[in-house]
């Protein structure tokens, strides 16, 4: 069996009680490659420095 990832576990619905301790795995990994190729971007450093660049009048550019 294939060991989970911290967001895998996260969305399980059996640890929605308490999802803290997979948050807080995420955390140290910001930036987490998922088996199936995507990535799990978790922090919200990482999240802005991603986003698009803004015009003065809020549209993007």
């Amino acid at each position: 069996m294939v060991e989970e990832t911290p967001w895998q576990q996260a969305l399980r619905y059996a640890n929605r009680a308490n999802p803290y301790p997979f948050y807080e795995a995420l955390g140290k990994t910001p930036v987490a490659r998922q088996p199936d190729g995507t990535h799990v971007v978790s922090t919200y450093r990482e999240i802005v420095t991603l986003r698009p660049p803004r015009s003065p009048w809020g549209l993007s550019v």
